[in-house]
């Protein structure tokens, strides 16, 4: 099968430390964070594989220019080099450096252009809106919104001030329970590289990054890892790195991530005091025990104070009044209710007997005087 190799790009090795990653994995990229580490992996013998917040990256040393070159044959790249510009034209396979997830785009650079690249932040002020969805149609009539194709609605290019009245006017109707997807795209690198790759015969672009060129390539193959491997000159010494697509993926990934690295085991609990335990639990016994004691006294005193036939309608710590009473019947707890009428009456006839001798006592004190 005939293969052609072709210059893709050059990018500026200016930290000396370069990387290739996914596109898609770029926006979970901090500098402060994960370039230390990059910069020691890079700084090995060969590079290799670092991971950074679910996405893992291929990094490696390389300072100067260093060219992006490809061979394919018929359709789709067999493999992407990424070598100085002192390498041979055919450098001899080296270690192999494990797996690169690979999606729609991969990014190769230096570093510090990695570190500028700044995801979602306009470079020209302006961005793409559009909607689809179920009532997207009745929604660009109703607006006399641009079709852009496939079911798309929206408008591109646009400046900041109309982006905003635009978008704010969409959503509102969202809120009035209009179904729509709105998709909101700024012009920001990603954006660019897009364009480039789009108008580029061999779908790759070089991004002017404020440390230095970067390229953007089109893989032309799916979503998944595809082994990596250390590239070695004539004297054996490191000159770049080779990613291999002619073998079928190793595994195929989601298409809006990178594989995670496996998650750190979680901590065992630690066993409790035996001696704790039943201390803890003796002092809540006794707590509890205490109580008790008090409430039965407590009942103990009240009971005192009322006639036995009122003694179930007292609340039991289970039952509330209405459900005693129930339970009870409703003949007994008419019996009950008469009785205690019964009692009253005959309560209130002795008080008066009792008021009026002691009335009667009272007159006759004050005569005698």
């Amino acid at each position: 099968m005939h293969t052609t190799t072709t210059v893709l790009g050059q990018v500026d090795g200016l930290s000396g430390h370069l990387v290739a990653v996914d596109c898609d994995g770029i926006s979970r990229w901090n500098t402060a964070a994960h370039g230390p580490l990059a910069r020691q992996v890079a700084a090995t013998a060969t590079g290799g594989p670092v991971d950074f917040d679910g996405v893992r990256a291929l990094t490696w040393s390389a300072r100067g220019p260093v060219w992006v070159r490809g061979q394919e044959a018929g359709k789709g790249w067999i493999h992407i080099d990424l070598v100085t510009v002192a390498a041979p034209p055919e450098p001899k396979p080296g270690p192999a450096l494990g797996q690169l997830p690979v999606g729609p785009r991969l990014f190769v650079g230096d570093l510090a252009a990695l570190g500028a690249w700044a995801p979602g932040e306009s470079i020209d002020g302006k961005a793409d809106l559009s909607f689809s969805g179920r009532d997207a149609a009745y929604l660009a009539q109703q607006g006399q919104v641009p079709d852009l194709g496939g079911g798309r609605y929206g408008w591109t290019d646009l400046p900041g001030p109309h982006l905003a009245q635009w978008k704010t006017w969409v959503e509102q109707q969202v809120a009035r329970g209009v179904s729509v997807d709105i998709v909101h795209q700024p012009h920001d690198l990603r954006h660019s590289a897009e364009a480039l790759i789009q108008a580029s015969p061999l779908r790759a672009g070089i991004v002017q990054v404020r440390r230095g060129a970067c390229v953007v390539l089109d893989a032309g193959h799916p979503h998944g890892a595809y082994p990596a491997q250390a590239l070695l000159d004539a004297s054996g010494q490191v000159c770049g790195v080779r990613i291999r697509f002619q073998a079928s993926p190793v595994a195929s990934l989601p298409a809006s991530s990178s594989p995670a690295p496996p998650l750190p085991a979680a901590p065992q609990a630690v066993p409790p005091d035996p001696m704790t335990a039943t201390k803890n639990a003796m002092k809540s016994a006794a707590v509890d025990h205490a109580q008790s004691a008090a409430t039965k006294a407590a009942w103990r005193k009240v009971k005192s104070m009322l006639p036995r036939w009122a003694w179930p309608l007292l609340p039991d710590g289970k039952r509330d009044f209405v459900t005693r009473a129930k339970a009870m019947g409703q003949e007994k707890l008419i019996g009950m209710v008469a009785g205690c009428l019964f009692t009253g009456c005959l309560l209130l006839f002795m008080a008066g007997i009792v008021a009026s001798v002691g009335l009667y006592v009272v007159y006759e004190l004050v005569q005698s005087l």
